[in-house]
């Protein structure tokens, strides 16, 4: 099964959903966001941008590889992997639904986008890796902490 980067499709879907926000929805006729949708988009994002931090600063702690592809050097279960074994990819997808209620309502088909190209190319690879690597351990860790929530 081919490999994904990760940022590079996040990328990719940011810039085809404000793309296309931009192309159906010209700025002289789009319509503003009520003000409701705006806030719940800016938690939405603030939640991401927290979530990503609280994840990286956990790996960082760790001593483990940041970069997607890497195989861990230490089975990381703590701080936000105790909830979810992808919180990264959850605060992408959080950022992407935030921002498509923010601004950008594309976007908010683009989190679905990217939520699917993560499980079918990012995901199982990673898993595997760290499967093969932790063995028993890693798939203790999988029965008890749900891949997204």
């Amino acid at each position: 099964m081919p490999s994904l980067h990760p940022a590079l499709s996040l990328l990719g879907i940011l810039l085809l959903g404000i793309g296309l926000d931009r192309w159906f929805s010209p700025a002289y006729s789009a319509p503003v966001p009520p003000p409701l949708r705006i806030a719940a988009g800016a938690a939405l994002m603030a939640l991401s941008l927290a979530l990503a931090l609280w994840g990286f600063l956990t790996l960082r702690r760790a001593g483990t590889p940041l970069e997607p592809g890497q195989v861990p050097s230490r089975l990381v279960t703590e701080g936000p992997y105790r909830f979810t074994r992808n919180p990264l990819y959850l605060a992408q997808l959080l950022f992407l639904a935030g921002l498509g209620l923010a601004a950008f309502p594309w976007l908010l088909a683009g989190a679905f986008a990217q939520a699917l190209l993560l499980r079918q190319f990012v995901i199982p690879g990673e898993e595997r890796r760290i499967a093969d690597h932790f063995g028993e351990a890693y798939g203790n860790y999988c029965r008890r902490v749900r891949r997204w929530l």
